[in-house]
């Protein structure tokens, strides 16, 4: 979730590289339409521009819960807020890694694995 800027197209081939699926949200959306948003795609990952993050954080509150990595995309000078990882252009791919790694270890048949690790939902 971020409004026009040079990171969103990085971001969007890095997951596409990943094989990551990248659900676009809309910046003027409300909390909990996001939030719904992300529990509709089982989001495991919420990548919000850093001006956006009270938004993202009403939509996670009102969310079941599935986003295990929060990221956020530098584009001001503010700070990172807690229990919140800052982007950058080289852990761009890393966050979508991570969402995968996240997906594998919560299968435990090789079958599940082996399919899962090929797709996983980045929410931005």
């Amino acid at each position: 979730m971020s409004h026009n800027c040079w990171q969103y197209p990085v971001l969007n081939f890095a997951t596409a590289r990943l094989g990551v699926v990248l659900v676009p949200v809309n910046f003027m959306l409300t909390g909990g339409e996001i939030g719904y948003i992300l529990d509709d795609c089982a989001a495991d990952a919420f990548v919000v521009e850093d001006a956006l993050v009270p938004v993202a954080e009403k939509a996670l509150a009102e969310s079941k819960g599935s986003v295990r990595v929060r990221a956020t995309i530098p584009l001001g000078d503010a700070a990172t807020p807690d229990g919140w990882r800052r982007a950058s252009l080289a852990v761009a791919g890393a966050i979508g890694l991570l969402c995968l790694v996240a997906i594998v270890r919560k299968y435990s048949t090789p079958d599940v694995q082996q399919a899962t690790a090929r797709r996983s939902t980045v929410a931005v």
